[in-house]
């Protein structure tokens, strides 16, 4: 398992989200979590983005991550 820090912008926005929405992105992070190859998800890397490394895509939502090792 891997740790997952969200950043207090983005808590503030999923507060605002449907209570729907929120739990599709929820179980997206966890699985994303558990196993950050799992082909069942839509994850892409991302070129020079400033950002973020990777995007997770949820519906018509995306998730911005890195993958640190540590």
């Amino acid at each position: 398992m891997y740790q997952i820090k969200i950043r207090r912008k983005a808590a503030k926005a999923l507060k605002a989200l449907q209570a729907r929405q929120r739990e599709r992105i929820a179980e997206s992070i966890q699985q994303l979590g558990n196993n950050p190859n799992n082909k069942a998800l839509d994850v892409k890397p991302l070129k020079n983005h400033p950002a973020a490394q990777y995007r997770l895509r949820v519906e018509q939502y995306r998730i911005l991550f890195d993958r640190k090792i540590s």
